[in-house]
Parts: structure tokens; C-alpha cells; sequence
């Protein structure tokens, strides 16, 4: 029976897609291990410059990232951008081959990643501001880099046939994706942008509707808290909030988005009826077991009305501020009523 060498170039698909089953369990130091068998085989069978092996280098970037090891991720990354030698046959120039195109979108999850990574150490509040400002320039750059790719590859107004459905959905996920968190991006730089890139992330949501579940209640709802937060404007916020709420979004933000429109309409239209309607609306969407939370509502909003309700539920927010772990408790519970970064 014939048997393959243990570094015959066809073993390296396998290490790949090990590794990759690896990352779905977020076990990245064995995906790691698996990219570097591969690329272990793939260099004894292959020019050392080699497309293939810069795709598993593009991947361990992206795990380093996932782990946040910066450094080791530009590492890999920095290979893997490295101009392919002119002498390997199997590259072209052609944007329209299958191996260029593999090598661009490597480069779209290796910009998101890296955004995501700066995104995330610019909301570090133990880091200096102009090193946060930084970050937060840097998240941006990526995420418009990814933006500028997909739409060459595959501009927004390409008809989706049936043929290349697949393809063409999964790649407008990607870029509905990179303009949402921009737009998240600018919004916390104070960019006057970020109302307009969330709109594309919209119009791109439109596009996918009926071909894919999209999460365009989630956006309107950022756009509110742009609004809110970025430009003062409660009017327009409210309609924001309004309109996410008719949307499909996950409970813990329908009982934000509400409690928010509570808020708002009692801080800037004064109505203490509306604002208790969309009280209620919030108090019936928490858990029953959640009683410090329901407590908080009842607090904000007397008037609700809950015939599961018990004295205990009074008591909570009362006896919780007798000890300093309960005031952590009670706060903690309301910061999650309040609109995120």
C-alpha cells in the first residue's frame, strides 16, 4: 500500500485546515503549531517565497492578533507582504487570477484584524492620550484599506447571480462589516464621518437583506448613540432609537435602546408618560431572576406595573447600597442600561 512522506506537499493542506479547526475552538497556540508544520512542509517543497506559504503567514498573523501579540503578528505579517520573487511561475499580476485575489483578501482579514487589535488598545484607559489617539488613527487606516480592497474586487454595484452567491455575499458581509466598525472607530475619534460610513454600512445591509441575516437594527441603533453622544442632538437620537427598536435586534440592546428612549424623553421632551411606556417596554424584556436590574427600572419608573413583583425586588437596590459590594453590584447593572462605546 502506498503511503505519502511526512512532508509530501500535499500534507500541508491538512496541517492548514487543522489549524483552522483549531481557531474555530479559540485554541490558537495549537493552530500556531499546526500553521508552522505546514509551512515546515510547504518550505522543503516550495520556492521559500512562495505564495502558499505567505497565505499560512498571513494566518498566524491573524492568530497572534487574536491573542493579542502584536509584535509577533507584524512579524508574520511583514513576511508575508514581502514582494513574491518574480521567478515563481505560479504568481500573476493579473487581479482577475484566483491566486491574487486569495493574496487580497488575506490582506483584508489581515487589516481587520490589526484593527481590531489598535481598536482595542486605544480604549485602554491606562494608556497615555496621544498614544491612544494613535491606536485609534491606525484602526481607521486598516479598516479603509480593507473598504478600498473589497470594493475593487468586488464593487457595490455588481449583481449577485446565482452562480457566484456565495462569493459575492460572503465578501459584502465583510464590507458591511469593515464600514460598521470605521464608523465605530470615528465615532470615538469624534469624526463628523461616522454618521455617513454607517449609512454605507446600511446600504450595503439592503443589498444582503434577502440573501443573508444582517444586523441593521444594530447599526440604526449606533447612529442614535452618534447622535446622543457626538453631536448632542436628542431629537434625532430618538428617532434613531425609535426606529432600531422595530428592527431585529438582541435583547440586552432592545433593553437599552429603551431604557435610553426613557431617558432621553424625559431629559429633553420632558414627557414622563412616554418615557414610562418605554420603561415598561424595557422592565418586560429582563430576565425574572435579573432583580437587581428590575429593581433599577422600578426605581427610575414607579409606575410599572409587574404581578411577579415582589417587596423583595424593593429592597434590592436599598440593602445593596448597605455594603460596598453591593454598590459595585447596583452600578455595574446600571451601566449596562447605558448606550455602549
Amino acid at each position: 500500500m502506498l503511503s505519502l512522506s511526512q512532508y509530501h506537499p500535499s500534507l500541508a493542506k491538512n496541517h492548514v485546515l487543522v489549524a483552522q479547526a483549531y481557531i474555530g475552538r479559540e485554541l490558537y497556540s495549537d493552530a500556531i503549531k499546526y500553521f508552522e508544520n505546514a509551512v515546515e512542509i510547504q518550505r522543503l517543497n516550495l520556492a521559500s517565497d512562495h505564495l502558499e506559504i505567505k497565505l499560512v503567514y498571513y494566518q498566524m498573523g491573524d492568530v497572534h492578533c487574536m491573542m493579542n501579540q502584536l509584535d509577533q503578528a507584524h512579524e508574520k505579517y511583514e513576511f508575508a507582504e514581502n514582494d513574491i520573487s518574480e521567478d515563481n511561475d505560479e504568481d500573476d499580476t493579473d487581479t482577475d487570477t484566483g491566486y491574487d485575489q486569495r493574496r487580497l483578501l488575506a490582506r483584508v482579514s489581515m487589516n481587520q484584524h490589526l484593527a481590531t487589535v489598535y481598536g482595542r488598545r486605544s480604549g485602554l484607559e491606562t494608556a497615555e492620550a496621544d498614544a491612544r489617539l494613535a491606536d485609534m488613527t491606525i484602526a481607521i487606516e486598516k479598516y479603509s484599506e480593507s473598504i478600498d480592497i473589497l470594493k475593487d474586487l468586488y464593487p457595490f454595484d455588481t449583481s449577485i447571480q446565482p452562480l457566484d452567491i456565495l462569493t459575492l455575499v460572503e465578501r459584502l458581509k465583510q464590507l458591511a462589516f469593515c464600514h460598521e466598525h470605521l464608523a465605530d472607530a470615528m465615532a470615538l475619534d469624534g469624526s463628523d464621518e461616522a454618521e455617513s460610513t454607517y449609512k454605507e454600512a446600511l446600504a450595503i445591509q439592503a443589498k444582503l437583506f434577502q440573501y443573508a441575516d444582517t444586523n441593521r437594527g444594530e447599526i440604526i441603533r449606533k447612529i442614535g448613540r452618534y447622535y446622543e453622544q457626538n453631536q448632542s442632538d436628542q431629537e434625532t437620537a430618538i428617532s434613531y432609537y425609535q426606529e432600531a427598536v422595530n428592527e431585529s435586534l438582541e435583547s440586552a440592546a432592545t433593553i437599552t435602546t429603551y431604557y435610553t428612549l426613557g431617558r432621553l424623553t424625559v431629559e429633553w421632551k420632558e414627557d414622563s408618560d412616554a418615557a414610562s411606556a418605554y420603561y415598561n417596554e424595557a422592565y418586560k424584556l429582563i430576565n425574572e431572576d435579573n432583580t437587581i436590574l428590575k429593581a433599577i427600572m422600578r426605581e427610575k419608573c414607579p409606575t410599572i406595573q409587574d404581578s411577579s413583583h415582589s417587596e423583595g425586588d424593593d429592597k434590592v437596590v436599598q440593602e445593596s447600597s448597605e455594603n460596598k459590594r453591593g454598590e459595585d453590584t447596583t452600578e455595574n447593572a446600571e451601566n449596562t442600561l447605558e448606550p455602549s462605546e
